[in-house]
């Protein structure tokens, strides 16, 4: 699968950009806000408590937005995603491969500066250097989409409040 390869190479170019842009964390309330309205599409007053811990917690590591959104990426939101393609796999029936989670390749990667993951342009510059060079040059031009995970006449607020909502029901 390609789980990872966003993760380790900027391929969310808008929230890596803005976190670029917006440098040196002065407020953290402030800037977890913000960052939570780009990351999760909602006001952090409907974040449960846990997550709002662990991004506090994640951020008193630095005080460089682009570092905590990369350590944001590859220790929460990755290993997210590869538990649902690790039981997705696993319900049909099939083995899945993540070749970009490589420790090698991530260790090399992390922290690498900005412009070599991101054009103003493109994303993921390495992959995308690597293709041109094969036969497959032609994914490069395609555009970028993602899974949707929404509920039909559902925005990303009003379903994260009906999951969040389910899950705490439920445990």
């Amino acid at each position: 699968t390609g789980e990872g390869a966003d993760e380790i190479f900027f391929g969310y170019d808008n929230i890596f950009r803005w976190a670029y842009e917006y440098g040196e964390i002065l407020s953290k309330d402030h800037f977890i806000n913000n960052f939570l309205e780009k990351y999760a599409y909602i006001k952090s007053n409907n974040i449960p408590e846990r997550f709002l811990d662990y991004t506090k917690n994640l951020l008193a590591k630095d005080n460089i937005a682009i570092n905590f959104v990369e350590d944001f990426f590859l220790n929460f939101h990755l290993p997210g995603l590869l538990m649902r393609a690790d039981k997705s796999s696993m319900a049909a029936g099939k083995e899945a491969r993540v070749p970009f989670c490589s420790k090698k390749l991530i260790d090399f990667m992390y922290r690498q500066p900005l412009e070599i993951r991101l054009s103003p342009s493109s994303s993921k510059i390495p992959l995308r250097r690597i293709l041109m060079e094969s036969k497959y040059s032609f994914v490069t031009k395609i555009p970028k989409i993602g899974f949707r995970t929404l509920l039909p006449n559902m925005n990303k607020s009003d379903m994260y409040i009906y999951v969040n909502d389910l899950y705490y029901k439920n445990n």
